[in-house]
């Protein structure tokens, strides 16, 4: 079986050390994709947004998907986007742990998405633990929300402005505060 790369060793949720002997590799690569960052927030046209998405994330974005800059990210290659998703300006998504976006989803301004964190022990702390961030379709993130390391957000919930959701969100529920905490059902009409 093939050597794991880095980066797959951080995406399957192992533990890494800031010392491993391969943890700088992050950091060159992180540092490779600022350009196209910095490209794609001076970007001017949609079309030259989509065009450099493509080339931060490897992933071409639906014409009918949109995300307005700034837009901020460490790495980008973990991050899918589904169709018709609308991203708001300032977000940042920290994503070697992976980030899903599906259809019809629709994120506020200052959202941030972090699949990335540090064990609570002290003895680990100085080190990397990641976990996917899903959200399903027609969700919405609501502004200055903060979705943390392993978290799904339900089909059609609601993250209230401002909320940290440390816990999965069940579909169809409308969650707030800090931490997120389940505040109302929708109707599924």
């Amino acid at each position: 079986m093939k050597n794991k790369t880095i980066f797959d060793r951080i995406k399957s949720g192992e533990i890494i050390p800031h010392a491993d002997a391969n943890y700088a590799e992050v950091g060159r690569v992180c540092e490779k994709k600022r350009p196209l960052i910095r490209a794609m927030n001076r970007a001017d046209k949609d079309a030259e947004i989509q065009e450099i998405w493509e080339k931060i994330t490897g992933q071409k974005m639906a014409e009918n998907s949109c995300v307005f800059t700034p837009f901020h990210t460490n790495y980008g290659g973990n991050i899918r986007l589904g169709e018709g998703v609308f991203i708001n300006h300032n977000c940042s998504f920290l994503d070697l742990g992976g980030i899903r976006i599906d259809n019809g989803v629709m994120i506020g301004p200052n959202v941030c998405l972090t699949s990335e964190g540090h064990p609570v022990a002290p003895s680990q702390r100085q080190s990397m633990k990641a976990a996917p961030i899903h959200i399903k379709e027609h969700a919405w993130i609501g502004a200055n929300a903060c979705i943390l390391a392993g978290v799904t957000v339900g089909r059609h919930a609601i993250v209230a402005a401002g909320a940290v959701v440390t816990k999965d969100v069940p579909d169809y529920v409308v969650v707030g505060g800090c931490p997120a905490k389940v505040i109302k059902s929708i109707p599924k009409v």
